[in-house]
């Protein structure tokens, strides 16, 4: 056993070093895994034990660009996955040789075991869903590279309409939201057939990220109309929603930068009243994530008065970001206009920087890309009517109140856990303060802090604020969570708080505005190619409107500061919320001496699920 033990510890860890771009090391672990599996004496039941390391060697040869180097192990890993009997492992062995295949330009090779997944999985159907799926994309690919661009089509909605069917009928997991990103292969067809023109692969953009709202949305008529597509129709629904967007862009008088990073390759497409441009950046991804780390890294400590922050070598990466990221609508305004509004929706690790905090400058002082415009984020433009209430609905409720959630100090049993919380001294004080704001709001603080109470009041909720610890659980890192107080009554362990399950199973029917006033609220989990949902991810794919987050963790008493700003200019939590978040900001930074020593107020940020 513990021979087993040490050799499934190799497997991991070869995988790690494969994620992180170490191939030699990775292949060598791995390799070596697979030979301490071979000398034990295991039952049948572990067969596979010394195959699965040939898989993910292969898997992660493809991910850095040796496909060619990865053929051979995949065809082997395939040969002996038939002759002990494993279709479900052969299945998936079949789909990464496609991929390699395709990858060398070896069309034959990709369209002979893409046959084989067919009778290989007879009867698998529903233990096999991500492979069927990329299965799709891999024949649309194939199709696509020989020429035949309808066939390419044809597969394409197979593929779309296949995810949306499993999609609705998924729990609200974050295993959910994990395996759609694992649907990339599908995500690079449609951008793939839709690069020629910028209007449809900006609607393709939209599209795709619609599919995170419609995990456990539950299979009912409307929710499938609004993502079928059949009869080659797609194109039309990928223009109409696109065309559908810049016009509401245009109102704002907004500009709005999207970007997709396409292995070391980032593109961004610029939205203005002007039209819709596609633009592939200079720099690489690999640099640019480089950068964006070495930033976030400075930003996101407190420094003591002692230590002195690193602002030369920050104000000049923070300068390239600009030159790099933002396009030249945004980088020529050197003037604050109180009209123009940036709107970012960011892919992959771009998500963890705050673009506000650019430096758009062209001399020695930090100007940063707040003090020129107001920003926000936007996940969702709603362009796609479903999971909302009737407007019966929404009229018997405009007169329902808002919720303030406050806590202090998490149950014993998260402190045992997580024994690095601290007590948050400021904010009792702060869920007052927005109270004072908000007559008639319900205040659930000390005791009333509780699960039960919350999920009995927030769906009808115009807003909902949380000033808690937001935790990420340190053995499983893309698990977030919000500590609540746990009832004296016998409750399960999960009583003691919200995750992401418990959002994502909520029904937001007044698309309420979401403070979410904690550490790291809105940082999303990435690691190598594996991303997870933030909680105001989460909060947003539910239904709501908009979610004020952070990016890193907060100090309290800043946290109260910006955030007592913020409410005082927004009043009640109406319309106006990007312009009385971005007026905060400015005002907390310029409230900072001139050596720029805190990046506090860079932390929070509006994130929108609707325009």
């Amino acid at each position: 056993h513990i021979k087993s033990y040490l050799a499934r510890n190799d497997h991991l860890t070869g995988r790690m070093e494969l994620a992180r771009g170490n191939i030699d090391r990775g292949e060598i672990i791995l390799r070596r895994s697979i030979e301490s599996i071979e000398q034990l004496d295991l039952p049948s039941t572990y067969r596979a034990y010394s195959i699965i390391p040939l898989y993910y060697l292969g898997d992660g040869l493809i991910q850095n660009g040796y496909s060619e180097r990865a053929l051979p192990i995949l065809k082997n890993g395939f040969k002996k996955s038939k002759e002990l009997l494993l279709p479900n492992l052969s299945v998936r062995f079949c789909v990464l040789l496609a991929k390699a295949a395709l990858e060398v330009g070896d069309l034959n090779l990709a369209g002979r075991v893409l046959v084989e997944i067919d009778s290989l999985g007879v009867g698998l159907a529903e233990f096999l869903r991500l492979e069927r799926i990329q299965r799709d994309a891999l024949l649309g690919r194939l199709k696509l590279k020989s020429g035949d661009r309808r066939g390419a089509v044809h597969h394409l909605e197979d593929g779309l309409n296949r995810l949306r069917t499993i999609a609705l009928s998924s729990d609200a997991s974050v295993q959910s939201y994990l395996w759609l990103g694992e649907c990339e292969d599908l995500r690079r067809l449609l951008l793939d057939l839709t690069s020629h023109d910028p209007v449809l692969e900006y609607g393709a953009v939209l599209l795709w990220n619609e599919y995170f709202r419609l995990l456990a949305c539950g299979a009912t008529e409307k929710n499938i109309g609004a993502f079928l597509v059949k009869n080659y129709n797609l194109m039309n629904k990928l223009r109409s929603q696109a065309m559908a967007a810049q016009a509401r862009i245009a109102r704002l008088g907004a500009v709005h930068c999207t970007y997709v990073i396409n292995k070391n390759i980032i593109h961004r497409w610029t939205v203005t009243d002007s039209g819709i441009r596609k633009d592939t950046l200079k720099g690489t991804a690999r640099k640019i994530n480089k950068i964006v780390g070495a930033s976030w890294k400075i930003m996101s400590t407190h420094y003591n008065e002692s230590d002195e922050m690193p602002m030369a070598r920050l104000q000049t990466d923070l300068r390239t970001l600009a030159q790099l990221l933002l396009p030249p609508e945004v980088l020529q305004t050197q003037n604050f206009r109180r009209d123009k509004t940036v709107l970012i929706t960011p892919d992959g690790f771009l998500g963890r920087i705050p673009f506000e905090a650019f430096d758009v400058g062209n001399g020695e002082k930090y100007i940063p890309l707040l003090m020129t415009h107001d920003v926000a984020y936007l996940r969702h433009l709603d362009l796609i009517s479903y999971r909302t209430a009737p407007d019966s609905v929404r009229t018997q409720n405009t007169g329902s109140t808002g919720v303030i959630l406050t806590n202090s100090k998490p149950s014993t049993a998260l402190r045992k856990r997580y024994p690095f919380q601290a007590e948050l001294k400021e904010v009792a004080r702060e869920g007052r303060m927005v109270a004072s704001l908000n007559p008639g709001a319900i205040l659930l603080s000390d005791d009333d802090a509780t699960k039960s109470l919350l999920l009995s009041v927030w769906e009808n909720a115009p807003f909902i604020y949380f000033a808690t610890h937001t935790l990420r659980d340190p053995e499983v890192p893309y698990l977030s969570l919000i500590p609540l107080k746990t009832p004296e009554q016998r409750a399960g362990p999960d009583a003691a708080y919200l995750d992401v399950t418990d959002i994502r199973s909520a029904s937001f029917q007044m698309k309420p505005l979401v403070v979410l006033s904690g550490c790291s609220s809105g940082a999303p989990f990435l690691d190598a190619n594996i991303a997870g949902p933030s909680l105001g991810d989460a909060f947003l794919d539910a239904g709501a409107g908009a979610v004020v987050q952070t990016f890193w963790d907060v100090e309290d008493d800043a946290a109260r500061f910006l955030m007592r700003s913020y409410t005082q200019l927004s009043g009640s939590f109406g319309p106006e919320q990007i312009r009385a978040l971005s007026r905060a900001r400015r005002i907390a930074f310029q409230s900072i001496d001139e050596s720029c020593s805190s990046f506090q107020w860079a932390s929070y940020a509006i994130n929108l699920g609707n325009l």
